[in-house]
């Protein structure tokens, strides 16, 4: 799937939303008809592995997201576990994002990472929007705030939109 194609997938879970930023993120999966749970791991090496998963269980599908993640990892997880569930609906478990900070969109992780990754820059950023904030004040701080997002994402935004240098 083209960055364009993902982009216009984005646009289209915002228009499900009266669009405000930061981007209500759990509002949009739950528009969707995804259940999203926040969960403790069941142990400390679960938990240092687990951010997200997205599963079936019977005829739901949940968003499961580590409670122990800062706000802002999981705004990026469920948004990357919606992505997989618009982008790749054939799989019965879709994702278990590890934690960390990571945004895939290197070529040493698969096709899907990388389009789930680009969907969730997108819908929590989205494009005309970040653009107009990024003329206004050129400030990656205030913008992370703003969007509710870390500073990496943002930069991982920026940077895949050509405002900034750099190749991710």
């Amino acid at each position: 799937m083209t960055k364009k194609e993902i982009e216009k997938k984005a646009r289209e879970c915002l228009e499900l939303i009266n669009l405000e930023i930061p981007v209500p993120v759990i509002e949009i999966a739950e528009k969707l008809g995804l259940e999203v749970h926040e969960v403790v791991a069941p142990d400390e090496e679960s938990l240092s592995q687990l951010s997200v998963a997205l599963v079936k269980n019977d005829r739901h599908w949940l968003i499961l997201v580590n409670e122990e993640e800062i706000a802002t990892r999981k705004r990026f997880a469920i948004a990357h576990a919606v992505g997989h569930f618009l982008l790749h609906p054939k799989k019965e478990k879709i994702d278990s994002f590890v934690a960390g900070e990571t945004i895939v969109l290197k070529d040493v992780y698969g096709t899907e990472e990388k389009e789930a990754s680009y969907f969730a820059l997108a819908l929590l950023m989205p494009t005309l929007e970040l653009k107009e904030a990024w003329q206004k004040t050129k400030d990656a701080e205030t913008l992370s705030k703003q969007f509710y997002v870390s500073q990496v994402s943002l930069t991982a935004r920026l940077q895949a939109l050509n405002l900034v240098e750099g190749v991710l």
